[in-house]
């Protein structure tokens, strides 16, 4: 079983720490 490549697991790191960062901010703002 390979493991995906690098890009693939900072591509995810970044979109699920976007999510959580823009939630935030909205939930501050509101």
């Amino acid at each position: 079983m390979d493991k995906p490549p690098l890009i693939v697991w900072v591509f995810i790191a970044l979109v699920l720490l976007t999510g959580l960062l823009g939630g935030y901010a909205v939930g501050v703002s509101v």
